[in-house]
C-alpha cells in the first residue's frame, strides 16, 4: 500500500465514520459503488508480476490462523463494550483464539514451508518494529475511539458533527505522511520513529488535561499535531521492520505486521473504551465527569506511547549499526 493510498484511508476514515448515522437503507447504493470503484483501481492500478515457484500450501496453519486471529480479535473488542459486561463468550472467544494463536506459533516454528515465517522475530530490528506497530495500534485505534467520547457525552454533538470534529488527527496524518517518506530515504525510518512519537506524546498530553470548555480550535490544533506524529511513526515503523528482512521474506513480515497492528488495535479499542466506560459509570453523569473520564483515559494513552520510546531507541542503533555496515563494505544503503 502506498503513502498516497494510505492517506485518502486514514483522511476519509472520520468522516465516513460519522455517516454511520444514514440510516442503512440511504448508504446501500454508495457501498456498492465503493466496491465497485475499489475493485477496478486495484484491477487497473496493481502491479502484476512475472510467476514464481509456488510453495505448498500450509493448511494446518492457514486454519488455525483463520479461526484463532478472528476470535481473538472479536473477543477483545467485546469485551469492551459495555464496560466489559457482554457475558462470557467474549471471554471464551479470547482463550480459544489464544490458544490457536499458540498453536500456530508451534506449528509455524516446526514445519518446513510455514504459512508465516516467524523465525524472522529472532532479529531484534524486526522485533522492535513488530513492537512499535502494536503499540501504536493500541494508542492510535484506542484514542480514535476515546476523543469521540469527548464530543458526545461532554459537548452533547451529533454523530456527523463529531465525525467532522476529528477529522483533523486525520488531516495531520496526511500532511505528514509525505514528510515520513521524505525523512526515511534520508536519515533511517528509525529516527523518524522517534521523533514522531515524540510529537505523538506532545499531541496527546493536552487532551489528557481536557475540560468540558476548551476551545474547539484548540482541540482541532492539538489534534492535528498529534496526527502528524502518528503519520511519522507508523508507516516509517512498517517500512523499517521491511528493509531489515530479506526481500524474499517480505510476503511473511507484511502479513505479521498486519497481524500485530489489528490485535493491537483490538486491544487498545477494548481497554481504552472500558476505562472511561468504567469511570463515567462510577462517577456524576454531567459534561465534566465525562471529560474528566476521557482525560483520564488519554493519560493512559501518553503512557502507551511513551513506553514505545524503548523500542524505537533500540531500532535507531541497529539501524545506526546497519548503515555504518554497509558504509564500510561500499554497499548502499537500502531505500525504505
Amino acid at each position: 500500500m502506498t503513502a498516497r493510498t494510505r492517506a485518502r484511508g486514514v483522511v476519509a476514515s472520520p468522516i465516513t465514520e460519522s455517516a454511520r448515522a444514514i440510516p442503512p437503507g440511504d448508504r446501500r447504493g454508495a457501498d456498492r459503488a465503493g466496491a465497485v470503484i475499489s475493485l477496478a483501481t486495484g484491477l487497473r492500478r496493481l502491479p502484476r508480476k512475472a510467476e514464481r515457484q509456488v510453495l505448498p500450501m500450509d493448511w494446518p496453519g492457514l486454519a488455525m490462523v483463520m479461526t484463532g486471529l478472528p476470535a481473538l480479535v472479536f473477543g477483545i473488542s467485546r469485551l469492551g463494550e459495555g464496560g466489559g459486561s457482554t457475558g462470557a463468550l467474549p471471554l471464551v472467544l479470547v482463550i480459544v483464539g489464544a490458544l490457536l494463536l499458540t498453536g500456530f506459533t508451534l506449528h509455524a516454528l516446526r514445519a518446513r514451508t510455514p504459512l508465516l515465517n516467524l523465525r524472522l522475530f529472532k532479529d531484534a530490528a524486526f522485533s522492535s518494529a513488530a513492537v512499535v506497530i502494536f503499540c501504536m495500534g493500541v494508542a492510535l485505534f484506542g484514542a480514535m475511539i476515546v476523543l469521540p467520547e469527548y464530543y458526545l457525552q461532554a459537548r452533547h454533538e451529533s454523530l456527523v458533527d463529531t465525525g467532522l470534529l476529528t477529522a483533523p488527527l486525520a488531516l495531520g496524518t496526511v500532511a505528514a505522511l509525505p514528510l515520513a517518506g521524505w525523512f526515511t530515504d534520508r536519515i533511517g525510518g528509525a529516527r523518524v520513529i522517534l521523533t514522531g512519537l515524540v510529537v505523538t506524546i506532545v499531541g496527546t498530553i493536552p487532551l489528557a488535561v481536557v475540560s468540558e470548555h476548551d476551545s474547539y480550535w484548540w482541540l482541532s490544533a492539538v489534534q492535528f499535531v498529534r496526527g502528524c506524529g502518528i503519520g511519522l511513526t507508523t508507516t516509517p515503523a512498517l517500512a523499517t521492520g521491511l528493509v531489515m528482512v530479506p526481500k524474499s521474506q517480505i510476503p511473511h513480515a507484511m502479513p505479521i505486521f498486519n497481524m500485530f497492528q489489528r490485535i493491537g488495535g483490538s486491544c487498545g479499542t477494548s481497554v481504552l473504551t472500558a476505562l472511561p466506560a468504567h469511570r463515567i459509570a462510577a462517577g456524576p453523569h454531567t459534561p465534566a465527569g465525562s471529560a474528566s473520564a476521557v482525560a483520564h483515559t488519554h493519560w493512559w494513552i501518553t503512557a502507551i506511547t511513551a513506553a514505545v520510546l524503548v523500542p524505537s531507541l533500540i531500532l535507531v542503533c541497529l539501524e545506526a549499526r546497519r548503515r555504518r555496515a554497509e558504509a564500510g563494505t561500499g554497499a548502499a544503503p537500502a531505500p525504505a
